[in-house]
């Protein structure tokens, strides 16, 4: 297996971010083996160390602090300390690398930047951690990637993109007396009819909405209108032409999205009021008493 690796660095930097407020899930194997651990401890031994979700076990979080059942002191890892790395779940042990198959054997490497050592980018080049990777997928615990596009697809998209410039470029030189002075037209023309896309400014700022209105080009200003917009007649079309996703798959992607766009927004909501009604209210009440 080859390893395609993103230009990033990335050295842990134990603060115990990556044991809070995740979702950690377990396959029914992890599930028995964590379960079976030879713990030193009776109190680390744990008759229930995960809970179900949608029919998906996850590894089980304090419900006030939302901390892993397994964090210890100094934001350490009580199963890496008493079992090493391999002791703990897959995707304890795979975060913060995210891992997608390309084509044939490869596997595309990069770092989640959820990870606040990734945004800090220091330490080591990601290519360090090839053995951790590869140790890794030799596991027979860790589930498979899903499938990429597979060649003959790509070779669809490039196929059919192929065969429209040609048929467009046939139909606009046929007759020409002059190729190259068509040519040098056609290129203008084509310039001419797209350069509404082309745009050298500042895509975030506050004049970006009215400038891409004026040029009549879409503005999606928020996940859900960008979601709904995966099931549109064109797409679906481009996907289904070439065989990438079905209609089936392409409504469940859409689905799937505005689920965990809903559910994130929940949890960060919640979590803010948490914050307001345990911490800044009551420091507030309390320095107006003073």
């Amino acid at each position: 297996m080859g390893f395609r690796v993103a230009s990033q660095r990335y050295a842990c930097q134990r603060c115990g971010r990556c044991c809070r407020r995740f979702l950690i899930p377990l396959g029914a194997g992890e599930v028995r083996a964590i379960s079976r651990l030879p713990w030193p401890s009776p109190a680390d031994r744990r008759s229930q160390c995960y809970r179900v979700l949608g029919g998906r076990a996850y590894l089980r979080a304090d419900s006030r602090t939302a901390e892993c059942l397994y964090l210890a002191e100094g934001d350490l890892c009580r199963m890496h300390h008493c079992f090493g790395a391999l002791g703990k779940p897959i995707a304890c042990r795979a975060y913060p690398f995210a891992f997608m198959r390309t084509f044939g054997e490869e596997v595309s490497v990069a770092a989640r930047f959820d990870c606040p050592a990734v945004q800090a980018n220091q330490g080591e080049a990601l290519g360090f951690y090839r053995g951790e990777w590869e140790r890794l997928f030799a596991d027979p615990l860790m589930p498979p990637l899903p499938p990429p596009i597979s060649p003959a697809q790509m070779d669809g998209l490039t196929r059919r993109t192929l065969e429209t410039v040609a048929d467009f470029l046939k139909e606009a030189l046929e007759g020409a007396e002059d190729f190259g002075a068509a040519v040098n037209t056609l290129i203008r023309d084509t310039l001419t009819a797209h350069q509404r896309i082309i745009f050298g400014g500042n895509g975030y700022g506050a004049d970006w909405p009215e400038e891409a209105r004026r040029r009549g080009l879409c503005n999606l200003p928020s996940t859900v209108e960008a979601c709904e917009r995966l099931t549109d007649e064109k797409n679906v079309r481009l996907f289904t032409e070439f065989g990438v996703l079905s209609l089936t798959e392409l409504t469940a992607r859409r689905e799937i999205l505005l689920e965990n766009y809903a559910k994130v927004l929940n949890i960060e909501a919640q979590t803010m009021i948490l914050m307001a009604s345990r911490q800044i209210i009551p420091a507030v009440e309390k320095y107006i008493t003073k």
